[in-house]
This record gives structure tokens, C-alpha cells and sequence, in this order.
């Protein structure tokens, strides 16, 4: 199975730390239409909790965002990497990235069976380059 290493956008909320809130803003993206494929939360500041998911699409969707107080992490544009789940790829992956010079500003990953997904979040001068390298690498 080939590798398919393509930018995504990732967007980014805030929410009181609190039971049930992302609850509520998972429920308004899911009534616009939205089918995640990333979430990952987090605590922030005291009381806040910070997220980033993905995909949104369309304008029912982005809409949904809007009220939601979510919005396109423009500051820094994500990689997201899909293929077979094999032993040492995220080793592979990030180590291409470092070789390359390029500072890696978040990362998450999961293998489910045979596939694998990353997203990995770098510096908006660095995104294009970072995508040659990776896909040169796998």
C-alpha cells in the first residue's frame, strides 16, 4: 500500500474545562455534517481546554465552526500521512522531518490494524519542503 502524504487544514477551539463541553461542540459539527477522521483535546489554560480536529468541509460545516468559536489553524498547517502500519514508521517519519532541518510542532498518530494515520503540525515555511521529504522517505 502506497503512502499518500497530502496538507490538511486543522482547526483549532477553546472550551471551559468542563464535563460535557466538547460534547456540545462535537454534537453542533455532527449536525452540519461532519465526519472527523482527527480529535485530539487537551487541557490548556486553568479552565480551558484547547482542541484541534479535522475534517471540515463545506459551508454548513465551516458555519457550524463559526458558532462554535472554531477556527483554521492558520499559524500551523498540518501533513497528514496514511498507508500500511508498519513497524518504525513514525521513527521514519520524524526522523526524515529533524534531517531536514524542520522543528516538528506537534504530532499525533494511531494504527488500527493494518493502516496507520499521522498528523503532524509544522511551521507554515516549512510545509512543503517537510511533505518532499517525507514522501521520499516512505
Amino acid at each position: 500500500m502506497p503512502y499518500k502524504v497530502d496538507r490538511v487544514d486543522v482547526w483549532r477551539g477553546i472550551i471551559a474545562d468542563s464535563p460535557g463541553e466538547l460534547g456540545k461542540v462535537l454534537e453542533t459539527l455532527r449536525a452540519a455534517g461532519a465526519r472527523l477522521e482527527f480529535l485530539f483535546a487537551r487541557p490548556w489554560k486553568t479552565g480551558e481546554a484547547v482542541f484541534f480536529l479535522a475534517p471540515l468541509q463545506g459551508a454548513a460545516q465551516y458555519r457550524a465552526a463559526k458558532s462554535a468559536g472554531i477556527v483554521k489553524w492558520k499559524d500551523m498547517p498540518s501533513l497528514r500521512v496514511r498507508g500500511a502500519n508498519k513497524a518504525g514508521l513514525a521513527a521514519k517519519i520524524a526522523g526524515a522531518i529533524g534531517e531536514a532541518g524542520i522543528n516538528i510542532h506537534g504530532l499525533a498518530a494511531m494504527g488500527v490494524g493494518k493502516n496507520s494515520m499521522f498528523y503532524v503540525a509544522l511551521n507554515k515555511a516549512a510545509i512543503a519542503k517537510a511533505q518532499r521529504v517525507v514522501k521520499q522517505a516512505l
